[in-house]
């Protein structure tokens, strides 16, 4: 394996910018490279010229784009979600005669799309010896997946990377003259060899590293449980920043996604009327379809594609009538909810669409025609996606969307993250057949699941809550991480089921192994350590009656450890 130069920061400010391109392991370390090179450059001169900052995968994609443009007769390159909807189909073909088919195909597509990845990324090798039943049903539906594509004829992510890398070693595509690697835990054997594939082009690259002080005081706590945990740490914020007003503070919580509602009202009780007060930012995203705006807009649509149909049972039509920001005031909410209310309480289990239609029209007429005029533009034939798109919108302008909705600053980028959740739907025209209502808006939905949105952070926080990956890239005064348990760090390792574990360990596939997941825990504790002065660490001793460990990273701190009062929350 290629070791790269090391370069210091001074070292990269005096490479020409315009033929460098630092490539980050993700977008929170690009942000923070461009804000720390304006710092140390802002002093000296008034314009600046900065080098190409980016992510991977952002790197990646423009390589493709250039591609593109030089190859006139390009093949579609199919993005994620287009290659899960033909690996769906592969498996439909290759199921239908099975009497045995797989219950979530949805899950068994994402699954095998990741798997014919890895083979590519990482370099698998599967061994006569290492063969599995899981391996060769891979193998069987992946044949089927790629005639499809043969078909069209397209290009999945692992064609593509072949191809990118065949054309730089052809000279087809120009590498930079430097290029710069910062935030990698391992480099996947692709990477490796797209990068030497650089170097025998004339491309120089480097590995930046970033000399950062390491914490001057580390503390460890033992909490109760995790409740505990979570208050005396947000008390500790409150009173670390009354007593240091300019200083900026970081909570990181390991399972941000899932704490982060009782964390929002906790943050809220906590710190209303006080120095944190709206001072706070939590660092987590989540899918857009689980936002109530876009949430409810899916519902109505659900229904509108029901009718088509026939009678819609009540569970969908209460969970339309109990979901409807996108077009309806609290006044009419209440109807709509007072109307499920006597639907439940009713005989029924399915409702026409004329029974419907006639009591929205007492409730809201205006809107009962404008839910009549989109189910005669939601016929069943078959549109291509831009088509479903072009409905959808003019489905939404039908209702005044978002009529009703308080479009507060989150509310109103989140329009925005909808609206251009729906332009990149419509990029699926040209890589997907024409589909039907159901199966495009199912697709849509998923699209939706899988696009995650997040508020832009305001420039007035001064407590930052924030995920382990999230750490790297971010510089504190004082920096609290709870939850530290023996299974968050190192986590437990996640190999894609449809590989052979022993082919992945050999491979050393990131996250796959105890190991790789070692490596990539140790690395995260050290950006841990030099992400602030002071540092605390805290973990819970039991979870329900599951008794709990610190994590073996405390071990060397754990001399001096204390245990968490009971605090007045």
């Amino acid at each position: 394996m290629t070791v790269f130069t090391p370069l210091s920061l001074t070292e990269l400010s005096s490479l020409p910018p315009t033929q460098t391109t630092l490539i980050t392991a993700n977008n929170r370390l690009a942000m923070f490279m461009k804000k720390l090179l304006l710092q140390q450059r802002a002093a000296d001169v008034k314009v600046i010229s900065l080098p190409t900052i980016m992510p991977y995968k952002a790197w990646f994609q423009q390589l493709a784009t250039t591609l593109n443009f030089q190859q006139v007769e390009m093949p579609i390159v199919l993005n994620e979600m287009a290659q899960q909807w033909y690996w769906r189909q592969a498996l439909q073909t290759a199921l239908k005669n099975s009497d045995e088919p797989l219950v979530n195909m949805a899950a068994a597509a994402v699954s095998l799309n990741q798997a014919h990845s890895l083979e590519t990324e990482w370099g698998i090798e599967v061994r006569a010896d290492e063969v599995n039943p899981e391996y060769t049903a891979f193998c069987e539906w992946r044949q089927q997946y790629q005639q499809l594509l043969a078909a069209l004829p397209a290009w999945d992510t692992p064609v593509l990377a072949t191809q990118l890398q065949q054309a730089i070693q052809e000279g087809k595509l120009k590498a930079p003259a430097h290029i710069v690697l910062l935030g990698f835990y391992s480099l996947s054997a692709y990477q490796q060899r797209l990068l030497e594939v650089c170097i025998a082009n004339g491309s120089k690259v480097y590995q930046l590293v970033l000399h950062r002080e390491k914490a001057q005081s580390i503390e460890v706590y033992r909490a109760e449980d995790s409740y505990q945990e979570m208050l005396s740490a947000l008390m500790w914020a409150a009173q670390y920043i009354q007593r240091n007003p300019t200083h900026k503070v970081a909570l990181v919580v390991p399972d941000l996604q899932h704490s982060a509602p009782q964390l929002r009202r906790l943050l809220t009780l906590m710190f209303k009327d006080t120095v944190l007060d709206q001072q706070w930012h939590i660092a987590v995203g989540r899918p857009l379809s689980e936002w109530g705006l876009v949430r409810s807009v899916l519902a109505w649509f659900r229904l509108l594609v029901r009718f088509q149909q026939g009678a819609v049972v009540l569970a969908d039509v209460g969970n339309a009538l109990l979901n409807a920001e996108f077009a309806f005031d609290s006044y009419y909410r209440e109807r709509l909810a007072m109307w499920d209310c006597t639907l439940r309480s009713g005989t029924s289990v399915k409702l026409s669409y004329n029974a419907f239609s006639d009591e929205l029209s007492k409730i809201h007429p205006s809107h009962a025609q404008a839910f009549q005029t989109s189910i005669d533009t939601w016929s069943m034939k078959k549109r291509t996606c831009a088509e479903w798109v072009q409905v959808y919108q003019e489905t939404l302008k039908s209702f005044s969307f978002p009529s009703g909705f308080s479009l507060n600053s989150i509310n109103y980028q989140l329009c925005q993250a909808f609206e251009q959740a729906m332009k990149a739907f419509s990029v699926l025209d040209e890589m997907l057949p024409a589909l039907g209502a159901d199966e495009a808006l199912s697709l849509f939905e998923q699209h939706l699941g899988q696009t995650m949105f997040q508020g832009q952070r305001p420039a007035n926080v001064v407590l930052d809550i924030v995920g382990l990956y999230e750490i790297e890239g971010g510089q504190w005064d004082a920096v609290w991480v709870s939850g530290l348990t023996d299974n968050v760090l190192p986590q437990i390792s996640n190999p894609n089921p449809y590989l052979p574990i022993r082919s992945q360990r050999r491979a050393h596939v990131m996250h796959a192994t105890p190991e790789s997941e070692m490596a990539w825990a140790t690395q995260v504790f050290e950006a841990i350590l030099h992400s602030a002065p002071l540092v605390v660490f805290s973990y819970p001793s039991l979870k329900g009656e599951e008794i709990l460990r610190h994590s073996s990273f405390l071990s060397p701190y754990l001399a001096t450890q204390k245990k968490l009062a009971n605090t007045a929350y």
